[in-house]
């Protein structure tokens, strides 16, 4: 019998994976703007000056986030479609019915 740390797990289709570089990455990053924060509100004007010209950036990702956890909250929890083919006109392998006749060909 196999043990369970041998057998292929599945990648799951919700979240993402995060792995520790990227985690990392994120933590110098943070790190290095808390050290820019801290510099700028000792007086250094070139980190007033880089702190300014990222506030943006962040700003526009900040909104984003915000903007799309509204539109999630708004349209409700994502729920699978159940009896999909019950109003299809091709449920029943037959054609709708015509709403205006076809015209006949002028030759």
């Amino acid at each position: 019998m196999k043990s369970p740390s041998s057998e292929p797990t599945l990648q799951s289709r919700m979240l993402p994976r995060i792995s520790f570089r990227l985690l990392f990455v994120i933590t110098a990053a943070v790190a290095v703007i808390a050290a820019t924060a801290r510099s700028a509100g000792n007086g250094q004007s070139i980190a007033t000056a880089m702190l300014l010209g990222l506030a943006p950036f962040f700003a526009f990702f900040f909104l984003s986030f915000i903007l799309y956890a509204i539109g999630s909250c708004i349209s409700g929890p994502l729920t699978p479609v159940k009896n999909f083919d019950k109003g299809s006109p091709f449920a029943e392998d037959k054609l709708p019915p015509q709403i205006l006749p076809p015209r006949e060909r002028k030759t």
